[in-house]
């Protein structure tokens, strides 16, 4: 959200989203410091199921490193042009047709979708991740990917955990995620806004159903 509301008002996300990530990784160890959360031995084997998504997907990655790009789906290209194209003027930016018309700055073409209202939250991010990197957005866009099925796969047993309140729970659906053929799927053909969404909604739900969020006096700052 900073990073589009940055792009948005017209900063370039190269050098604007180090700031963001700086607040963001500060404010996380502040919150982490102040609350001194006690991490549980159920999370022991989601993190090796992760590890276990991140061999079982990113496996081409060890033969080809960053310039694995998967299926090569047309929307990834989009993503990464206009990820491109943001990480050196804003989201409102106008298009360059001079530079079209002489071969070159052919990043600008992706600004049509984007003044017509297109989802940014896919080629922001890709933006912002290339920036704090030093990589191409077309060389992290399955590095991305990869990391964020594994935050699916974290977060299905959040939510599995808190719906049974048995750690066996988490286990199982992180397994089952890591185990689908459809999940699988998504990643190699780079659905990484569709992955993402669902990524983050089960993330959302397993916070909201924490039993602490609803008691009186309800929740503290810290919980936000």
């Amino acid at each position: 959200v900073p990073l589009f509301v940055l792009s948005n008002a017209g900063v370039p996300l190269d050098p604007g989203a180090w700031p963001v990530w700086a607040v963001l990784l500060l404010g996380s160890l502040v919150v982490l410091g102040r609350r001194r959360p006690r991490v549980s031995l159920a999370v022991a084997p989601v993190a090796l199921l992760c590890l276990v998504e991140l061999v079982l997907l990113g496996r081409p990655m060890f033969q080809f490193g960053f310039d694995w790009i998967a299926n090569a789906n047309g929307d990834a290209g989009l993503y990464v042009l206009s990820a491109t194209e943001l990480m050196h003027h804003g989201l409102q930016s106008a298009i360059d047709f001079h530079g079209l018309a002489t071969n070159r700055d052919y990043a600008s073409q992706a600004q049509a979708l984007n003044l017509r209202g297109l989802r940014p939250g896919t080629q922001i991010g890709l933006a912002g991740v290339a920036t704090i990197t030093g990589r191409s957005p077309a060389e992290v866009y399955m590095p991305m990917s990869i990391a964020i099925a594994m935050c699916g796969v974290s977060a299905a047993g959040a939510l599995a955990m808190q719906a049974s309140r048995r750690s066996w729970s988490a286990w199982v659906a992180s397994a089952l995620l890591v185990a689908s053929p459809l999940a699988a799927y998504g990643v190699m053909q780079q659905l990484l806004p569709q992955d993402w969404g669902l990524g983050l909604a089960v993330g959302l739900f397993a916070w909201l159903m924490r039993p602490e969020l609803y008691r009186k006096p309800g929740p503290r700052y810290l919980d936000l």
